[in-house]
């Protein structure tokens, strides 16, 4: 198992990326664009795209080389430091690798383009359409918690408390443990060619 503080460290990182894709899903269930004015659209637009950005700049944090950086790599890193035996290692190795494939037009489209940079050239978007597909950004999401998954060697719980004595399992609310979810492969960006 790594040690503590590299695993406490990408288990909110987790958090952070379950807190931002429940909001998501929230607001994709619940906008409904038939109603309000047209500047209550235009700002729902301007909240979507927040939404997106910080999921962007999440799920690429999971990615991050250089040393002391919080990410899959630093963890699992860490974990074989510790110990963690060598099957599970190479298990680990391999999701993370596929991962950071999947993730690279995410990496090299949204957040190099828009979200973290702006290149030269490239219009930033302004349209009422969402980036991402709302099955993209769940696949997204969910594989970086899986594999933090493997590498406590337990489901690690994540849940909030918006109300006294309410309980909301992001895990749950976000389907990271349901099996009906589309594959990494499947995961798309709309609007960005």
């Amino acid at each position: 198992m790594p040690d503590t503080a590299a695993l406490e460290a990408i288990q909110d990182d987790c958090l952070h990326l379950l807190m931002t894709t429940a909001s998501f899903r929230h607001f994709s269930e619940t906008f409904d664009p038939n109603r309000g004015s047209r500047l209550d659209l235009h700002m729902a637009m301007i909240q979507l795209r927040a939404i997106e950005n910080d999921i962007v700049v999440r799920i690429c944090r999971f990615d991050d080389e250089g040393p002391n950086q919080v990410s899959l790599r630093y963890a699992a890193k860490a974990a074989r430091a510790a110990g963690l035996r060598d099957a599970d290692i190479k298990v680990i190795d391999a999701r993370v690798k596929k991962f950071r494939q999947t993730i690279n037009p995410l990496k090299t489209r949204l957040r190099n383009q828009h979200v973290g940079h702006l290149a030269a050239g490239v219009t930033q978007p302004h349209d009422a359409l969402g980036l991402m597909s709302p099955e993209s950004v769940l696949a997204w999401c969910w594989e970086p918690v899986r594999i933090v998954d493997l590498l406590a060697q337990t489901s690690c719980a994540y849940g909030l408390e918006p109300t006294r004595g309410q309980q909301l399992d992001l895990r749950a609310y976000c389907g990271v443990d349901s099996e009906t979810f589309p594959p990494l492969e499947a995961c798309v960006l709309r609007g960005t060619d």
